[in-house]
């Protein structure tokens, strides 16, 4: 299987529950479709 990298730049505006939100709709979009989060920062 191939490995793939992906990077997401969020706006330095949301608060830090807004942050989590968004980082956690773009966790679930991957584990949904078949991918797995090795290293997340």
């Amino acid at each position: 299987m191939s490995n793939y990298e992906l990077m997401v730049i969020f706006t330095p505006v949301l608060s830090e529950e807004e942050y989590k939100t968004a980082q956690k709709k773009f966790e679930t979009l991957v584990t949904e479709n078949g991918g797995e989060i090795v290293h997340s920062n």
